[in-house]
């Protein structure tokens, strides 16, 4: 099932390489496009198959991309 968790981001990204890093966590958490966006540029939400990747996983994965993210509850 997919699902869209909200991330907010430790690092200041530019607006292209904030997409980038959308693009990736979807593409890598089989997700489709987010359907909310946030105005704020720290925050990000990202969809993600729970049967693909746990909720825990994203940050992992955010990491290998050299971008720390933290879930918001």
């Amino acid at each position: 099932m997919e699902t869209e968790v909200l991330l907010h981001i430790d690092e200041s990204l530019d607006d292209e390489t904030r997409q980038k890093l959308i693009d990736t966590l979807r593409e890598e958490c089989g997700g489709a496009r987010p359907h909310l966006n946030s105005k704020r540029p720290h925050e990000i939400f990202v969809t993600y198959d729970d049967k693909k990747v746990a909720l825990h996983d994203i940050p992992v994965i955010a990491r290998k991309h050299g971008v720390h993210v933290e879930i918001v509850c």
